[in-house]
């Protein structure tokens, strides 16, 4: 007899959905990884003002990751990225919560704070 997951009616395409309305509500982008050579790839990309990338794999409510997507979460974070994975409405609360901490905790400088142009009135390292 199969278990009972008070969750079976919610499918991995909601989930998605929900995580692209909530990076949206911070003004950020969360973008589709469309992967045709390279399986295990994260489900999307999320682009999150102040410079922040985060990867993330998508999963029906109870599900994991295979071990192919989690090999590919480890290399992402070997590189210094934040990859993670979520199943549930509540796990993607959490992570949106986590962004709004890291951005107010480590204020990432824009690319603009890094020009090369003399004149330029954002340069780093004015003299």
């Amino acid at each position: 007899m199969a278990r009972y997951n008070k969750f079976h009616d919610i499918k991995e395409e909601q989930i998605e959905k929900y995580l692209c309305k909530r990076i949206e509500e911070l003004k950020g982008k969360a973008i589709k990884f469309n992967p045709h050579n390279n399986r295990g790839l994260p489900d999307r990309i999320c682009f999150v003002p102040g410079g922040l990338v985060i990867l993330v794999e998508l999963k029906r409510p109870g599900q994991r990751p295979r071990k192919n997507q989690l090999r590919q979460l480890q290399f992402f974070r070997k590189l210094g990225f934040t990859a993670t994975w979520a199943d549930t409405y509540k796990k993607i609360d959490q992570l949106i919560e986590w962004i709004k901490e890291y951005r107010q905790t480590y204020r990432v400088f824009h690319v603009e704070h890094l020009c090369l142009r003399q004149d330029c009135p954002m340069r780093r390292n004015k003299q």
